[in-house]
C-alpha cells in the first residue's frame, strides 16, 4: 500500500512529543449507504509499454485533464506519459535533473501532480527535491531541501502549499515564502473509537501529512480531509472554517469498529486509518475515498465513497471482482478509475 511507503519515510523523523489528540470514543453514523454501483474491469496496462520501456513498479499517478496519464515508476525513477489509448507518448528520467555524483540511481519513491497551468511537479523525497517540468517534459524549475511532502498541492499562482505547525495552530504557507495563507487555530488530530498510541511516534507535522489530504479549491479556499476521523473541512483565507463535517457512513463505521477490535495490538505501533487514498476531482467538485468493508467472516470488499464539498454522500462504488485483494486507488481520469494491484495497473469503469 502507498500509505506503508509514506509511514516508512516518516519514520526517519525524530520522535515527536505528545500533542493534541482528540478521541471520538463513540461516533454515531450520520450517513446511511445505498447499494454500491459495481465497477467493471475493462483493461490492464501492459508490462511492456514500448521497446525497452517496462511498467515494473508504478506507485504514483496523475492526469492532465486532456485524457493523458502520468505514471511514476520507482524501479527506474521515470515518469511515463500515456495517452487515452494507453500509448506511450514520452518519458522523463528524473535522475537527469541531478549531477551524476548526487544521484541515488534507482528504486526510490516520488510523488507526482499535474497542474493544467503550471506543468508536472515531481517530489523526490530521497533527494529532498521538488522538480517542475513544462508540458513538453522539459525541466524548468528545481527546489532543493524541500521538507517531506506526500501530497503536492499547487496554488493558483504555481506555488506549492506546505503545512506547518506553530505551537498548536496548523498553518499553510507556500514553498519558500514566510507569509501564512491559511490557519486553523488549536488544530486537534482526531481518531475514531480510541486513542492509537502509534500516533505519538510522529511529530505533529508528520502525523498530519500521513493522515490528511488537502488541496486548493480556488484562490481563497482549501479543502482538508482526515483519513483518521473522516472529517472534511473547508477553510478560507480569512481564517474562517466555513464547513466542518464528520462523515460516518454506517456500513463503513461498523466494519472499521470490528477491524480495530481485531487489530488492537497494532495500534500501539502504527496508526490505522478509517479511509485511505483520497482523490478530489476539481472538475466534478467531488471527493473520492477508498474503504475496505467486511462482507462476511473472512471476506472483505473494496469500496469508493464519493462526497461533495459539503460532505453529502453522492454515491459509492465497489470493485466486485477484487474481493480480499489490496487495491490502491490512484486516480480518476474522465470516467476511468486507475488502481494498483500487486504492481499492476487495472482500469475500471462504472457499470451502466
Amino acid at each position: 500500500m502507498r500509505k506503508v511507503l509514506i509511514l516508512l519515510l516518516l519514520a526517519a523523523f525524530l520522535p515527536g512529543s505528545e500533542h493534541n489528540i482528540t478521541v471520538i470514543k463513540n461516533p454515531k453514523a450520520n450517513i446511511i449507504e445505498k447499494p454500491a454501483i459495481p465497477l467493471k474491469h475493462v483493461r490492464t496496462i501492459p508490462l511492456r509499454l514500448a521497446n525497452n520501456v517496462f511498467n515494473i513498479d508504478p506507485i504514483s499517478a496523475t492526469a492532465d485533464g486532456d485524457g493523458n496519464i502520468y505514471l511514476y515508476d520507482k524501479f527506474i525513477c521515470q515518469v511515463r506519459k500515456l495517452d487515452k489509448n494507453d500509448n506511450l507518448l514520452s518519458t522523463i528520467d528524473i535522475n537527469s535533473a541531478y549531477k551524476s555524483w548526487q544521484i541515488k540511481k534507482t528504486r526510490r519513491p516520488a510523488f507526482i501532480q499535474y497542474s493544467r497551468n503550471h506543468g508536472l511537479y515531481v517530489y523526490d523525497p530521497m533527494m529532498t527535491t521538488l522538480l517542475r517540468y513544462n508540458k513538453q517534459g522539459k525541466l524548468i524549475e528545481r527546489f532543493e531541501k524541500v521538507p517531506f511532502i506526500n501530497r503536492i498541492v499547487v496554488s493558483p499562482d504555481g506555488g506549492v502549499l506546505l503545512p506547518e505547525f506553530i505551537e498548536n495552530d496548523l498553518v499553510f504557507k507556500c514553498l519558500g515564502k514566510k507569509n501564512v495563507l491559511f490557519r486553523i487555530n488549536d488544530y486537534k488530530h482526531e481518531f475514531l473509537f480510541f486513542k492509537q498510541e502509534g500516533a505519538y511516534k510522529f511529530p505533529p507535522r508528520g502525523l498530519f501529512l500521513a493522515g490528511s489530504y488537502f488541496l486548493y479549491l480556488d484562490r481563497d479556499r482549501i479543502l482538508i480531509f482526515s483519513i483518521y476521523s473522516s472529517r472534511l473541512i473547508l477553510l478560507n483565507k480569512s481564517e474562517n472554517v466555513t464547513s466542518n463535517k464528520l462523515l460516518c457512513p454506517k456500513e463503513a463505521l461498523d466494519s472499521f469498529y470490528h477491524e480495530l477490535l481485531l487489530r488492537k495490538k497494532e495500534t500501539f505501533t502504527k496508526v490505522i486509518p478509517f479511509y485511505f487514498n483520497p482523490f478530489f476531482n476539481l472538475n466534478e467538485k467531488l471527493l473520492y475515498v477508498q474503504s475496505r468493508i467486511k462482507t462476511g467472516k473472512s471476506t472483505w470488499g473494496n469500496y469508493i465513497y464519493v462526497f461533495d464539498i459539503c460532505g453529502t454522500m453522492n454515491h459509492r462504488l465497489v470493485f466486485d471482482d477484487f474481493k480480499n485483494k489490496y487495491i490502491n486507488f490512484l486516480v480518476k481520469n474522465d470516467q476511468e478509475y486507475w488502481v494498483l494491484v500487486n504492481k499492476k495497473i487495472y482500469i475500471f469503469k462504472e457499470e451502466t
